[in-house]
């Protein structure tokens, strides 16, 4: 077989004009079509251009005119790969630097989409008969499977950012335990959605309900696979704020080749400190200092209650866990508040279970903070 072999080109890596593809998960109401709409907005600050908003939610998007500009694309069924594709082309088409598309579950089980289509096509293939639906099942996939790779290329080679939308549920899956008995297990929130989707993003963010735009960092977020964040873009998310314009506007500036840097907030006298501090050993506990950005209840296998504990720490996002809940109720007003805590802390097997908690303001760095609660 004969052909032109290809030449390629290299030269010095740079960070330059690198387009971004970002998520936000979660249930109805929980911020998702306001949250991207303000990181775009943002965005738009640094690359220029309008912001484009294809809508695949009944033209909801559009409840939001009034508070920010974009333009808005109307997405009816059917919700093929084919058709997300034909409406994303529209946008760039048009010069777009900036896409939201909210939903993109309706690509994955919408009218005409993903699972229909497959569904459709063992219809085909196997009618009535159980045996050949079962025979014929991977025959539709290899035909439905192409059209989301389509897709999904096409939005990587695309010189724009993305931020897409993907509805969320409650999901438990049965494993089986030593004993080879079948147990069902908790996974969380998780996107109903094509995986492909999350692997090529360069961030994801779980939204629960009722946070308004305020991110679940916590290490069950990320054990789950539902929060993804490159260590590169730590400084863009503020711990426990919304997702906002300043957000996208970090995010961008760093694609761009710049440095993703905050403005600076002002604090006043007597307020909490913004910023993590140093952790130390103190009394035979691990002291991390920081800021709480979640609180969340859960069951243990036999139903009694505990509480885990996402805290932005200098070194990173740590998990903790309680099993008190006045504790617990410490927390979450350190995290309503804004304030920063010192939590002490022993590893028990993999977990980091919390001992005692202290509040931080502005005093010297040196100085001891003055307990607030701490387990007998």
């Amino acid at each position: 077989m004969s052909r032109t072999k290809r030449q390629f080109e290299d030269k010095p890596a740079e960070r330059k004009d690198v387009p971004l593809i970002g998520i936000c998960v979660g249930p109805p109401g929980s911020g998702k079509t306001v949250s991207t709409a303000r990181l775009a907005i943002g965005m738009r600050e640094v690359v220029g251009g309008e912001v484009f908003l294809i809508d695949t939610e009944m033209n909801r998007a559009r409840h939001y005119a009034d508070e920010y500009k974009f333009r808005h694309v109307a997405f009816e069924a059917p919700f093929g790969s084919l058709d997300y594709w034909d409406a994303i082309d529209h946008c760039l088409q048009k010069g777009a630097k900036v896409i939201v598309v909210d939903s993109f579950t309706h690509e994955h089980q919408g009218p005409g989409g993903y699972l229909e289509q497959h569904e459709e096509l063992v219809e085909k293939y196997g009618g009535d008969n159980e045996k050949a639906r079962e025979r014929n099942s991977m025959r539709a996939w290899a035909k439905v499977a192409p059209k989301r790779t389509f897709l999904l290329h096409r939005m990587w080679q695309a010189k724009c950012h993305f931020l897409l939308t993907f509805w969320a549920k409650e999901k438990a899956v049965p494993i089986k335990d030593q004993d080879g008995k079948l147990k069902i297990v908790d996974i969380g929130w998780q996107p109903l959605g094509g995986p492909p989707f999350f692997y090529a993003a360069t961030f994801s963010c779980l939204l629960l309900p009722g946070s308004k735009g305020v991110p679940d960092w916590s290490q069950e977020s990320f054990k789950n696979k539902v929060a993804k964040m490159e260590d590169h873009h730590k400084a863009c998310f503020k711990p426990g704020k919304q997702l906002d314009e300043e957000t996208g506007r970090q995010l961008a500036e760093w694609a761009r080749g710049g440095v993703a840097a905050a403005k600076p907030e002002p604090q006043s006298a007597g307020t909490s400190v913004a910023t993590a501090g140093p952790q130390k050993s103190h009394e035979n506990l691990t002291v991390s200092r920081g800021t709480v950005i979640a609180v969340n209840q859960r069951r243990g296998a036999k139903g009694s209650a505990y509480w885990t504990v996402g805290m932005t720490c200098e070194d990173g996002v740590r998990e903790l866990v309680t099993k008190d809940k006045a504790t617990a109720d410490i927390l979450q007003n350190a995290r309503d508040g804004g304030e920063s805590v010192g939590v002490g802390w022993k590893k028990s097997g993999e977990y980091l279970v919390i001992e005692s908690v202290t509040a931080l303001d502005l005093r010297a760095d040196n100085a001891e903070p003055e307990p607030v609660f701490e387990e007998p």
